[in-house]
């Protein structure tokens, strides 16, 4: 595979949160590895504690204030990874306070 090339498909999911952190939680895989290729996030109001943060295995590769309502568009070229065999990946977009809605979309490749 030629660098910055990645034949897999990408996966997408989405969720979302009222009183809470988003979260979307991608398994560790067998002989793979996880690249987030782009991420879109936003609040339903200003936050008291707004962050995302990007974390594959126990290494954490993004780590961000997110301190208004959005909606924040991050595209990562060629993707942000580790490139460390069978690990998760766990984006997080954090309890904004109150009773105000988070909402979360990745592109996981």
């Amino acid at each position: 595979m030629r660098e910055g090339h990645d034949p897999r498909p990408i996966r997408i999911i989405k969720t979302d949160s009222t009183d809470g952190a988003s979260a979307v939680t991608f398994a560790a895989e067998d002989d793979q590895y996880h690249s987030v290729r782009w991420i879109l996030c936003s609040y339903s109001a200003i936050p008291t504690g707004g962050a995302l943060t990007v974390v594959i295995g126990s290494t954490t590769v993004l780590d961000i204030h997110v301190p208004a309502i959005g909606p924040f568009p991050f595209a990562f070229d060629p993707g942000l990874a580790t490139k460390t065999l069978n690990k998760a990946c766990v984006v997080t977009l954090a309890d904004p306070g109150g009773s105000i809605v988070s909402k979360l979309s990745v592109g996981v490749q």
